[in-house]
């Protein structure tokens, strides 16, 4: 285990605000290793915390807009922002009933004490639920 290994804190992540056009299957936050190999050169001296899982669709309709965001919070809850590196996880649309995986980049503040992933979207209605869909939504 070097130093690096040892002075990994271990966060966990929590859920707020989620809209319920969406189920959360899996969650967690993860450290990942810069990698060393010649083939990811490019990413090699990234390493950092992820938060990472899977998300569902469980509407009827196409929903849109889809935005995924961490916020951070001290240990008296003082909220300290949103992915201060600016990362957010965006999609444009996703299908009833599919499932996909999301990974968040983390740049967690140091006085942080709990972590929680937050989710909006909305349905696709109306003239464009018709356009994209084929059906008289």
């Amino acid at each position: 285990m070097g130093i690096m290994d040892q002075m990994q804190k271990e966060y966990s992540l929590g859920v707020g605000k989620i809209t319920p056009l969406i189920r959360l299957d899996d969650y967690i936050i993860r450290y990942i290793e810069s990698s060393s190999s010649l083939e990811d050169e490019e990413d090699s001296d990234l390493s950092g915390y992820s938060a990472q899982g899977r998300i569902t669709n469980v509407a009827k309709t196409t929903i849109d807009n889809l935005v995924m965001d961490v916020s951070y919070y001290d240990v008296e809850g003082k909220f300290l922002g949103l992915n201060k590196t600016g990362n957010l996880f965006y999609i444009d649309e996703l299908d009833p009933d599919s499932t996909i995986p999301f990974e968040i980049d983390l740049d967690i503040p140091e006085q942080t004490d709990r972590c929680v992933l937050n989710i909006s979207a909305r349905e696709l209605k109306g003239f464009w639920a018709r356009f994209i869909m084929g059906s008289k939504g």
